[in-house]
């Protein structure tokens, strides 16, 4: 065997050893990259779902502080149920938003003598997710005069 030959195999196995110690650095990158993205899609769902959940209080608050039919219903004594209806919260959250991926279900609830029940639900397209939150608020009492 020449020394050509040999510098030739000595070469090969560098270029062989070179080849596997970036295949396996790409390998590390790329599976480290993949699961950041998994990592973060989640995080921004969880992030928009949470966006979406306080949206939806705030327009049953909006909507019992605005509508004034509504707040002479829920000041009577006994316990009432008023569905927020889905074209009113369409008003609301545009088309443009990222929040606008859930179905909504807001509903106004006379609970006591002095506060109101706001409770919020919404599911993400796939209804594979949910998330509930309650808010309360204080009863607005609308007098007739000012004296």
């Amino acid at each position: 065997m020449s020394v050509k030959d040999k510098k030739s195999g000595a070469i090969l196995a560098w270029v062989l050893g070179i080849f596997a110690v970036l295949f396996i650095i790409c390998t590390l990158v790329g599976s480290a990259i993949i699961s950041t993205s998994r990592f973060n899609e989640s995080y921004n769902d969880t992030n928009d779902m949470d966006n979406a959940i306080n949206s939806a209080i705030n327009i049953g608050v909006y909507y019992y502080k605005c509508e004034n039919g509504i707040k002479e219903e829920l000041n009577k004594e006994e316990k009432i149920l008023i569905n927020v209806k889905p074209e009113y919260i369409n008003k609301f959250i545009s088309k443009t938003d990222t929040i606008n991926k859930f179905d909504y279900l807001v509903t106004l609830e006379n609970t006591s003598n002095d506060t109101i029940t706001i409770n919020a639900k919404i599911k993400n397209e796939s209804n594979t997710k949910t998330k509930n939150r309650q808010g309360k608020i204080k009863k607005v009492v609308v007098s007739e005069s000012f004296n």
